[in-house]
Parts: structure tokens; C-alpha cells; sequence
């Protein structure tokens, strides 16, 4: 298996992701990764506009040759007063990239532009959070391009004036390239915003407890050997019921025979995220790795990778939990799209 990116689930406070971090003299020398750790924005405040984070310059791409993209940028809260008992202290952080053979914008179109990752940071004075982005960039021209993370932070509460403040250390701030190309390698987007609930009619347009949220049908090269599979799948908790919204995802991986009937033991990996109304945004990252190409019993190569996702009552009594939504991808505006999978070849 390759050595590939573990992005943190966006909830966690931030470990080192890495057993060793990539150098730029290891890049220059064929290493693994091009990097950086060179933080170009200080802070966010609560703006809502977008701001360069970490930036790579001078990338010498191809045409249709997939680089795997990872970035991470943690958050240590900070206010310019005191904070009333029992205020809010919450903001928005988001992170997504963008590539451009001339200078990256933060609004660029797809498919120049990652899924976007979106939490609530809830943390008092000095609390860290962190958002991570993995992203599948698959060029559109040859020709040498820069990549940005940016980062946005937002919130309605304006006073007192808060801010977040960029952590200057390699295992909390981070924008990492693929060296070698992802050949074969797939994304897909979540097509649709899909609306959880514990009953259709405890919300408005919601379906009820179960959805599939992404659904993708992929063959492996013929010389690989096993595939990687990955999702990051942004919830949000809705108004209404009582706190929080919970909900389960199941990451399946899929080898299929001509049939399209499954020809190996289904690969699982499952998560449950717990939202409160203070959180709001929140993203599962996952990922199954190293998973075998089997060329016996009836198996085509094709794989199925699904992304289902499940409302969770945790309230047995009372109001029950609020609903939530799982996010897909809109066209216009900045914050979409969200939700996405990836699978990768191991040669």
C-alpha cells in the first residue's frame, strides 16, 4: 500500500497525522509529498471572507494525471474581551482549495476547486480546532500551476470582537501534493442536499431515517493490485427537536461480479457524529485502505463505492432528536460542495 493522506476527522482535537513529515529538500529529491507549512493569514476573524492559509507555487502538472491534494489548518480561538457567562462563543471555520495555472481564486469552478469543509468552532479562549481537506485534482491543461488552502471564518456574534488564530506547527497546519501521479484514480460529489429526520413528519421535505448519499460504480487499472476508497461527508444539525442531531455513515466497498452482485466479503467502515446546536457544521472523514483486487470467483475489477448515511434516535423520551441534513453540491456560491469519495489504485 502506498503512503497515502489520513485526514483527521474534522471534531477531533489535532494528533500528528504523519509518522515523519516530508521536507521540501525531500520533495526536490523525489520524496512522496511537495509541501508546505508557510502560514500566509495570521488569523480569521468573524469577516466571513475568504483568505490564503498555505499556498504551492511552481507545480509542474499534467493534462488528465490526478494529484492527490491533503491540507489541514488548525484554529486557536481568541477574544478582545470578556466573554458574558453562558455566551456563545462559536464561529464558523471552513477550508477548501483551488488550483490555476495563473492566480487562484477562491470562488474558481470545478472541477479547479476542492469539497469544502465546514465546522463550528466552539471553543472558549485558547481552544484549538482543526478543518482538513483531501482532494482528487485532475488537471485540465499541462502547464505549472498554484494551489491555495483558503480558510473563512464567520459569525453573528460580534461582540466581543473573536477571532481565530492560525497554528504555526506542522502537525496542525499543512498542505501536502501527490509527487506521483493518482493514475485511474476517481472523485464524485454528493448530488443532492438529503434531509434526515426520525420521522418524514418531523421536518418539512425530509425523506425519513436512511438515504444512500453517494453512490459511484469504478474499475481499478488492470495492473493494480488493491484500491484505497475514502469519503468526507458534511452534516448539519436542523432546527427543531432537542439537541443534538445524530447520525451514523457507512463507508461500503464493493467488488462486483458481471452481474453487478457482490463477489468478495463487503468492506464496511462506520461512524457516528453527535452535533449540537452549538456545533451546527461537521464533517466524518474515513477512509478503507489497502482493500485486495480478488481475479477469481466470477469478479470483474468494477467496484461499487457507496456513502450511506442514518438518522440515530438517542432520546428515548421527551423530544427526540432534532434532524439534520447531509450536504451536496450546489453549483453557485462558495461554501458547496461538501460531501465527496475518492478511490485511489495501489500498484
Amino acid at each position: 500500500m502506498r503512503h497515502r493522506f489520513r485526514p483527521a476527522a474534522t471534531f477531533a482535537v489535532v494528533a500528528l497525522l504523519f509518522a515523519s513529515v516530508a521536507t521540501p529538500s525531500q520533495a526536490a529529491a523525489g520524496g512522496p509529498y511537495t509541501e508546505t507549512h508557510q502560514v500566509l493569514r495570521e488569523r480569521l476573524g468573524t469577516d466571513g471572507k475568504a483568505y490564503p492559509v498555505l499556498r504551492l507555487d511552481g507545480l509542474r502538472l499534467r493534462k488528465d494525471r490526478p494529484k492527490l491534494f491533503y491540507a489541514m489548518y488548525t484554529g486557536a480561538k481568541a477574544f478582545g474581551g470578556p466573554v458574558g457567562a453562558g455566551a456563545r462563543v462559536d464561529m464558523l471555520q471552513s477550508a477548501w482549495i483551488t488550483c490555476s495555472t495563473g492566480e487562484p481564486a477562491s470562488t474558481q469552478a470545478y472541477p479547479d476547486r476542492s469539497a469544502m469543509t465546514t465546522r463550528n468552532h466552539e471553543g472558549g479562549a485558547g481552544v484549538r480546532r482543526a478543518v482538513s481537506v483531501l482532494w482528487l485534482f485532475k488537471p485540465s491543461t499541462d502547464g505549472t500551476y498554484s494551489c491555495v488552502l483558503w480558510g473563512l471564518g464567520g459569525g453573528m456574534i460580534k461582540s466581543p470582537q473573536r477571532w481565530m488564530n492560525i497554528v504555526q506547527d506542522p502537525a496542525a497546519t499543512v498542505m501536502r501534493m501527490t509527487n506521483q501521479d493518482e493514475a485511474g484514480a476517481a472523485e464524485w460529489y454528493q448530488g443532492k442536499d438529503v434531509h434526515l429526520c426520525n420521522t418524514p413528519s418531523q421536518a418539512a421535505g425530509c425523506g425519513g431515517k436512511t438515504a444512500t448519499v453517494l453512490r459511484a460504480q469504478w474499475t481499478a487499472d488492470p495492473k493494480a493490485r488493491s484500491i484505497d476508497a475514502f469519503h468526507g461527508t458534511q452534516f448539519s444539525s436542523a432546527s427543531g427537536g432537542m439537541d443534538p442531531f445524530v447520525a451514523e455513515t457507512t463507508l461500503v466497498v464493493m467488488q462486483i461480479d458481471k452481474r453487478g452482485k457482490a463477489c468478495t466479503p463487503v468492506r464496511t467502515a462506520k461512524d457516528r457524529v453527535s452535533i449540537p446546536g452549538v456545533v451546527h457544521h461537521l464533517k466524518v472523514n474515513r477512509r478503507i485502505d489497502d482493500v485486495p483486487i480478488v481475479t477469481g470467483n466470477g469478479c470483474t475489477r468494477t467496484f461499487v463505492i457507496k456513502v450511506e448515511a442514518r438518522y440515530v434516535l438517542t432520546r428515548t423520551t421527551g423530544t427526540p432528536n432534532r434532524p439534520g441534513f447531509v450536504h451536496g453540491p450546489v453549483e453557485a456560491g462558495p461554501l458547496r460542495p461538501y460531501s465527496t469519495a475518492i478511490a485511489m489504485n495501489n500498484f
